[in-house]
């Protein structure tokens, strides 16, 4: 993160531990935990912590973070790529996402080939069709996806309301708070 941005996110990472309250400490080792894998990908420690931050706070996070790379060139080469950072999708995600989508009625003529790309609430799958000896491709939810986003969403308006809880911090941040309603239609989309 650039000398300008360098302000910006210490206070979003402050305004995203005080906003955990109790459990600060839990959401400071999630978000931690994943540094290193921003970092194996050539960012650097400030930009895999900020990156880290919001790829933990789901869709919203994602999204947020997204608009931050187009809206502010100094942060596009911390956030330009957040939309390639989304969760990963495990296998067993994947089972469940199955489960949920279809119950007992899978067809039987599909085999799962690969995970092809992640979004920030659902994956694309390449599928082997036995019947035709083609491949499709389909888009499968992560597990309980609408109720983690809700979730999600409450959270970064706490993150939003630590953030602006002062004038001065409601001069600098609050433009996040009206872009919440943009951000949920973004991500509504995607369901």
């Amino acid at each position: 993160v650039g000398p300008d941005s360098r302000e910006f996110a210490q206070e979003l990472v402050l305004g995203v531990l005080r906003s955990h309250g109790q459990s600060r400490s839990l959401a400071a080792a999630y978000v931690l935990s994943n540094v290193g894998r921003y970092k194996e990908r050539g960012a650097s420690g400030e930009q895999s912590l900020l990156k880290s931050l919001l790829v933990a706070h789901g869709a919203p996070g994602i999204k947020l973070g997204q608009f931050l790379a187009f809206t502010n060139p100094e942060l596009r080469d911390a956030l330009g790529d957040i939309q390639d950072s989304a969760q990963e999708f495990n296998a067993l995600e994947l089972l469940e996402s199955i489960e949920a989508r279809f119950g007992a009625d899978w067809p039987s003529h599909y085999e799962v080939i690969r995970v092809l790309g992640t979004g920030s609430v659902n994956a694309a799958i390449e599928l082997a069709d036995r019947r035709s000896g083609g491949s499709i491709v389909m888009s499968m939810a992560y597990p309980d996806a609408e109720a983690q986003t809700a979730e999600n969403f409450r959270r970064v308006e706490r993150i939003i309301a630590e953030l602006t809880k002062t004038g001065p911090g409601e001069q600098r941040y609050g433009f996040l708070r009206d872009l919440l309603p943009l951000i949920r239609d973004s991500v509504t989309l995607e369901f």
